[in-house]
């Protein structure tokens, strides 16, 4: 089990950050790298990175949860942001940030298998804020009525997902404005 950092002193802290920077840089250009290779990009030795991370899984584990982590600190601040706002002009603009993030940790997906069979609802279990979003929008009639807030759910996640990972070589904008229109068209209230 790898080291939290709130149980560290602070230059196993900073060893630990290091670590997760380094490997996250050096896995994005080449997924295949070396626990030596992390270890190098990191300015830390492989005994410091193997005290932090016991193996391979376990580091892709902590880049996973930070990785989660932000996505819900990227949902929380355009929920927010857009407390007033169109419903699914907020929810497409999340969709094309949670997408760039995809983007920038793209070589994830080769673990995607590992970590759902060792937590299958995770994504679900860690979408509360924006089904409640879903759901009071619902309530107001500001998007669809006659779909389920999980089916909604679900189908955001998908788009967001296939967008990251199929989508982000086709170019920002291009990319970006087919992900809001999908939005559009799957959340707005029928006529």
């Amino acid at each position: 089990m790898p080291i939290t950092p709130r149980t560290m002193r602070s230059d196993a802290n900073r060893n630990h950050e290091a670590i997760l920077i380094g490997a996250i840089a050096v896995l994005a250009e080449s997924p295949q790298a070396s626990m030596r290779e992390i270890a190098d990009a990191s300015g830390t030795g492989r005994t410091t990175l193997y005290r932090h991370f016991p193996d391979r899984q376990a580091l892709v584990g902590a880049i996973y949860e930070r990785v989660l982590n932000e996505a819900d600190e990227i949902t929380a601040a355009h929920l927010d942001a857009g407390a007033r706002a169109d419903p699914v002009q907020v929810l497409g603009d999340l969709a094309v940030a949670l997408a760039g993030l995809g983007d920038r940790h793209r070589f994830l997906e080769q673990y995607d298998a590992a970590v759902t069979a060792k937590d299958p609802d995770y994504v679900r279990r860690r979408g509360g804020r924006l089904r409640d979003y879903l759901r009071a929008a619902q309530r107001t009639g500001q998007i669809r009525k006659d779909l389920t807030v999980d089916w909604m759910f679900a189908v955001v996640v998908a788009l967001v997902t296939e967008a990251a990972g199929r989508f982000g070589d086709t170019g920002g904008s291009t990319r970006d404005a087919m992900l809001r229109a999908t939005i559009r068209s799957v959340l707005e209230p029928l006529p």
